[in-house]
């Protein structure tokens, strides 16, 4: 019985190998579309969080956010996330306007050169997973969504790490 616990805990430590494997090797191919000039990682989290259907599953609402729901999704202070919008809005990626109901809240939206500009970096990468993908045989590739799908079953169902909203703020 020992036997098999010590399996398994090579599996995941092969499993998170494999997982950080996937990560760098996608890195080290990455285009210069992240380059100065473009977009900070935050900067895209902040643009991705705003820009609509594109939005990751669960995240938060797409559409304009406070300041402060920004700053809880991304994990980030408000002053932190504050400056990445000063940087955003000064390049006319996103706006800031006053809740009518509350002019003390300061809600933020993308513009349609921010939703543009996102729509963009996920269409190029779409294309180069794509690409990847389709250099997998049939089988390689019927598993792999097997598992990928697994493994997405596994985080949602994984409550310790989500983040409650919350629509006051």
């Amino acid at each position: 019985m020992q036997s098999k616990d010590v399996d398994n805990e090579r599996l995941d430590l092969k499993l998170v190998e494999a997982f950080h494997g996937l990560f760098q090797a996608l890195h080290a191919r990455r285009t210069d579309e992240w380059s100065p000039g473009k977009l900070t990682m935050p900067q895209f989290k902040v643009l991705m969080l705003l820009s609509g259907p594109r939005c990751p599953a669960g995240s938060a609402p797409a559409g304009d956010l406070t300041i402060g729901r920004l700053a809880r999704h991304l994990g980030l202070s408000a002053p932190t996330v504050t400056g990445i919008v000063d940087r955003l809005a000064a390049a006319g990626l996103v706006t800031r306007s006053r809740r009518r109901d509350d002019r003390r809240v300061v809600e933020v939206a993308a513009t349609a050169g921010g939703r543009e500009l996102i729509s963009g970096l996920l269409a190029g990468r779409e294309e180069r997973l794509r690409r990847f993908f389709a250099r997998l045989p049939e089988d390689d590739a019927r598993c792999l969504l097997k598992g990928l799908d697994a493994l997405r079953k596994a985080i949602e169902s994984d409550e310790g790490g989500r983040v409650e909203s919350d629509e006051r703020s």
